[in-house]
């Protein structure tokens, strides 16, 4: 276990990570948009956002709860699998983003 002082900073920073990592994709995918040559599919690009997001929750559950192995599982299964409405709340802006995004090809361009 990490101490309480640590622990305060590491909420802090997971925080900045986080929001910085949605700052770039943001103006990333802007910047693929306006310049000319081949698209790629927005869904994808938030799908591996997501992707990135989770293996850094996971590397700070991993940290902060110090377990290595089952217990880990164990942890990660009291954490997600139990508790199903907050994993949900979770999950909804990500649904909501990916369903959302207009089709996205070689052919289409948004101005």
């Amino acid at each position: 276990m990490i101490n309480e002082k640590f622990r305060k900073h590491l909420r802090y920073v997971s925080l900045v990570v986080l929001t910085l990592q949605s700052v770039v994709l943001g103006l990333s995918m802007r910047y693929a948009r306006v310049k000319p040559g081949d698209m790629f599919i927005s869904s994808t690009a938030v799908i591996m956002s997501e992707a990135v997001k989770l293996v850094f929750c996971l590397g700070l559950v991993y940290f902060e709860k110090g377990c290595h192995g089952r217990k880990f599982g164990r942890t990660l299964n009291r954490e997600i699998a139990r508790n199903p409405l907050d994993t949900l709340k979770v999950n909804v802006w990500t649904l909501a983003e990916y369903f959302e995004m207009p089709p996205s090809h070689s052919s289409y361009r948004e101005r």
